[in-house]
């Protein structure tokens, strides 16, 4: 992050000092009280389930000197800051405040940046850890290694990019229209790729064309003749022509039907062979190749020849918790970070795919946020693993409860397609069918908390 004096920060903000102690020593913001520094400055966001103003003392007693909080704490605790030696900053809105700064230090310590924005349905963060890699072997690149896509992360992840780097990657998500919208205005992304459009939220917003428009907001912060990647095999693409063509911004596509598969390796990798190069990736699943795809038309964009990325995409690793193998006794592919309908058919796929002689067991949660259409995408899911070579199914939640109905009543066999009321009964349940040799898929909707069921099995790895 570059240095900035206490009357540009108080003016990014939109605020007005309540306490000044110099020296102003800032090299980094946090909104997060556990992992600050001494030399940050703490924005105290406050939540539907927490208020960071209650952890102020917590970061006075780390060293922290700087302080960003809302003129309502202040009105209610008015001597709180009187025996600190510390700087106060008071905004009427925290979050408005922090979303502010962000933008002002992106107008003006980092505008020759190039920043890329990247939103979808899904691969997002995939394509973000692909893409950082790739470019990397010609620039500096800077990138969040978490999601950080919301009107917190966007703004964080902006404030860490120095102005010596070359690009920014920056994701951005949404769960309602209008959200993207001001992230865009935040980065103003000089390229953006929409990597897909599914059905990921289509619970708040009732239709995929909905999902469509909310993604293209992120043409909004967009300048005119900047770039935007569309995925050619995606859904309503006619959206974001329409909005890039009336902003004369330059549409690109990339297609993962380009891409020939020479070999398949399964849980090894995949071979193929894209615009005339042979290459290998150590990442299993053909659905990851579209990421990969996509990948290598940004960098070409920026100018790299991707002849020289062989050993590149060779390389190429995915982030926590999505299509993480791990191996020893028996296989774990963790995959438990999120689900949408789309993603978990891959995920599916990806199972079934595997040669092994030992058994294949998919560990299945509910995928959430899909409102009135999440029984019939539950029971799209169900018929999707109907004729899939695939030895167990452990079913996990509401939703997933009739998926294992529908297979049993399809004629699967019911010692087979397990139920579970809780983790502890899916641990229980492994401990007596995982034998060596065996491949074990775990996916499911963040809040279903299969992550621990992976944190389990890594357990037990680490164990042999």
């Amino acid at each position: 992050m570059e240095k900035f004096g206490l009357e540009w920060f108080v003016k990014a903000l939109k605020g007005r000092v309540h306490k000044k102690h110099p020296p102003f020593i800032v090299d980094g913001i946090s909104t997060d009280s556990r992992e600050i520094s001494p030399n940050e400055a703490f924005i105290a966001l406050k939540g539907s389930n927490f208020d960071g103003h209650s952890f102020i003392k917590d970061c006075i007693q780390k060293g922290v000197r700087t302080f960003v909080v809302s003129e309502e704490f202040l009105s209610n605790n008015s001597t709180f800051f009187d025996k600190y030696d510390v700087n106060v900053i008071k905004v009427k809105d925290t979050l408005m405040a922090l979303n502010n700064l962000a933008e002002a230090y992106r107008r003006d310590f980092i505008p020759n940046v190039k920043v890329i924005g990247i939103t979808g349905s899904s691969g997002k963060t995939t394509t973000k850890f692909f893409l950082a890699q790739l470019l990397s072997h010609k620039y500096k690149v800077k990138f969040s290694p978490k999601s950080f896509n919301n009107n917190i992360g966007v703004p964080l992840a902006l404030l860490s990019v120095d102005s010596d780097t070359d690009i920014a990657i920056i994701e951005m998500g949404m769960n309602h229209k209008g959200e993207i919208k001001e992230l865009s205005k935040i980065a103003t992304p000089d390229v953006s790729i929409i990597t897909n459009i599914g059905y990921a939220h289509i619970g708040n917003l009732k239709s995929t064309r909905n999902i469509a428009l909310a993604k293209a907001e992120i043409i909004f912060g967009m300048k005119e003749k900047s770039t935007l990647f569309l995925n050619k095999n995606s859904m309503h693409n006619d959206i974001f022509r329409e909005k890039a063509l009336r902003k004369n911004i330059e549409i690109k596509y990339f297609d993962v039907n380009e891409a020939k598969i020479i070999e398949n390796k399964g849980l090894d990798g995949i071979v193929f062979e894209y615009d005339g190069i042979n290459f290998f990736s150590q990442v299993p699943g053909v659905h990851n190749l579209e990421n990969i795809v996509c990948a290598l038309e940004v960098s070409k964009f920026f100018g790299i020849d991707i002849s020289e990325l062989v050993s590149a995409v060779k390389s190429l690793s995915t982030p926590e918790m999505r299509t993480n193998i791990y191996r020893k006794k028996f296989t774990l592919i963790d995959d438990s970070y999120n689900a949408n309908p789309d993603s978990m058919k891959k995920a599916i796929d990806l199972l079934d795919s595997i040669k092994t002689n030992g058994k294949k067991i998919a560990i299945l949660g509910d995928m959430l946020e899909l409102g009135e259409f999440s029984e019939q995408l539950h029971l799209e899911v169900a018929k999707h693993l109907l004729n899939k070579d695939i030895d167990y199914v452990i079913c996990y939640g509401d939703e997933f409860s009739k998926v294992h109905d529908f297979l049993i009543q399809s004629g699967k066999d019911k010692s087979k397609i397990l139920t579970a009321s809780s983790l502890t009964e899916i641990a229980e349940i492994i401990e007596y069918i995982l034998k060596d040799g065996d491949v074990v898929l775990v996916k499911a909707s963040r809040a279903m908390r299969l992550n621990e069921v992976s944190d389990f099995l890594k357990t037990k790895l680490k164990e042999q």
